[in-house]
This record gives structure tokens, C-alpha cells and sequence, in this order.
């Protein structure tokens, strides 16, 4: 493989690599490297190594972080300068409490053009500064899935022209409120872009906390989806223009709740909808 000194593009995708040969490093030309497994055995690679390959371009997988033994490996990646990557997903195979986590996801900083960035598994106790920046104009859709030390979400209100964010299995956080929305200054609108929001597997959620004074926390959401908010009582966002689909599935108490409002045929008062726009209302009790 060290030969192929011009090829551009190299899929691992589906191959499940336990790690990737040394000699890799030779293809300085690759514009395409869909996933980069992170070594802790002497004959891998570090995640240092990312460092030599400055032209990747469109998406990224970088798995088996829980291998990185020196957070600065995190820095010297520096994905910050890969503009061109559009893709990005951070990746551990399990999400163990670990202080360095918390460093190198700080370290892994991506470049502000990025569109798409999924975060799995990461074992520390709260995001880095940049995740929630408003700086990220670009990014369009973000999951966080099985970060379950985390106990409250970043601001990703402040994220401008996010439309998609998929929110799971984060089993620390019991309450949802300003932090999730971020600054308010008088003129600040939160999620001004924010078209699906989805809540998944949220065991210990309880409280869904608003802002006062806000007319709509979520102005052009149309696609919102609550399902294993076992423990969550309410307080929904109660004006929302543009929703059209609204899904609710094993929320006992939230369902008990909302299902009597639509026995007494009030469903429309809470979430400003139309019954005909109701394509999907479902309960598991």
C-alpha cells in the first residue's frame, strides 16, 4: 500500500479495522480517508499521525478514540485546518468515565466550514467550548449519542444554521433549560434555523425548562420526536408555527398528560397545531 504514493481516495468503510497499517502514512495525497482508527498498540497508528494528511476532503471517521494515551496527540491532529472536511464523526467504542476525554474532544476542534458532526460515546463530564460556538455557521446536523457523563447540553441554540440535531441516550442529564439555548441578549433567537429535533432514550429527563419572554424557542421547527423520556413530566414548547409532525412514543408521563389533552380535544391550545397536521401522535403506555 506504501507504493500507491498517488492515490487520492481510500474507503475502509464496513471493512471493521482494528486499526490501520503504519504504512498509510505514505499516501500524503489523499483527499479521501473515511475512517481513521486510533491505535494504542506500537504497530498502529496515533492520532497524531492525522497531522499528515493535509488534503482530506467531504467525511470523516475517526473511531477508537479511547486508545489516545496523550491528549496533545488530539492537538497535533489538527483538524482544525482540514477545511475541507464537511463530515466529521468523533468516535469511542464505549463511553467510560475519563478525565482525558474531556481534553482531547477540547483538542479535536474542527474546522468552522464543517456541516455535519456526530459525537458517540464520549466519556467526559461536560462538552468543550467550541461545540455550540456561533462561530459554526456551516453546520447543519449534529448528533450526540451515548455521552452519558455529560449532565446538561452545550448551547446549541447560538448554532445559526443548524436544521438537524439528534439528541440520545445521554443519562446524566435530568434537566434541559437555558444552558441548551445559550446567550439572551434581548434580541437573541435560539435555534433561528432548527427544522427536526429529536430526544432519544433520555432515562433520567425530567424537566423540560423554556425561556421567558421568548415568543417561540424554535422558530421554524417542524419535525420534533420524543421517545424513552421515560421520566419527563412536561413544560414541551408551547407555540410552535411550523410543526407539522410530532411524535411521542414510551414517555408514560408525558403521554398520560398529553393524550388527556387530546381526549378533551384542547391538543391544539399547548402546541399551536391543527389536528390535521398531527401525522404521527403515538403513545406507549
Amino acid at each position: 500500500m506504501g507504493e500507491l504514493v498517488n492515490l487520492r481516495r481510500l474507503d475502509i468503510h464496513g471493512t471493521n479495522l482494528q486499526e490501520l497499517p503504519v504504512e498509510i502514512l505514505k499516501l500524503e495525497n489523499l483527499q479521501a480517508l473515511t475512517g481513521f482508527v486510533v491505535s494504542k498498540q506500537h504497530n498502529g497508528l496515533k492520532l497524531t499521525e492525522m497531522r499528515k494528511f493535509p488534503n482530506l476532503q467531504r467525511k470523516l471517521c475517526i473511531s477508537k478514540l479511547e486508545n489516545v494515551i496523550d491528549p496533545s496527540d488530539a492537538y497535533q491532529a489538527n483538524l482544525k485546518e482540514k477545511k475541507q472536511i464537511e463530515k466529521l464523526l468523533l468516535e469511542w467504542s464505549d463511553s467510560i468515565l475519563e478525565d482525558s476525554q474531556q481534553v482531547v474532544l477540547e483538542y479535536l476542534q474542527p474546522s468552522t466550514n464543517l456541516k455535519k458532526l456526530n459525537i458517540k460515546c464520549y466519556g467526559g463530564t461536560s462538552f468543550p467550548r467550541w461545540l455550540g460556538d456561533s462561530s459554526f455557521g456551516s453546520l447543519l446536523s449534529l448528533r450526540i449519542e451515548d455521552c452519558r457523563h455529560c449532565s446538561s447540553l452545550p448551547p446549541l441554540g447560538q448554532l445559526k444554521c443548524l436544521k438537524e440535531l439528534f439528541i440520545s441516550s445521554m443519562k446524566s442529564v435530568m434537566t434541559i433549560g437555558s444552558e441548551f439555548y445559550g446567550s439572551n441578549p434581548p434580541s437573541f433567537q435560539p435555534f433561528p434555523s432548527l427544522e427536526t429535533l429529536s430526544f432519544n432514550s433520555m432515562t433520567e429527563w425530567e424537566e423540560w425548562n423554556l425561556i421567558d419572554g421568548l415568543t417561540t424557542e424554535f422558530p421554524r421547527l417542524s419535525y420534533l420526536s420524543l421517545s424513552s423520556c421515560l421520566k419527563l413530566k412536561g413544560n414541551l414548547p408551547n407555540n410552535l408555527p411550523c410543526l407539522i409532525q410530532l411524535v411521542v412514543e414510551d414517555c408514560p408521563l408525558l403521554g398520560s398528560q398529553i393524550s388527556g389533552e387530546v381526549d378533551g380535544r384542547n391538543i391544539m391550545t399547548p402546541f399551536n397545531l391543527f389536528t390535521e397536521h398531527i401525522l404521527h401522535f403515538n403513545f406507549l403506555q
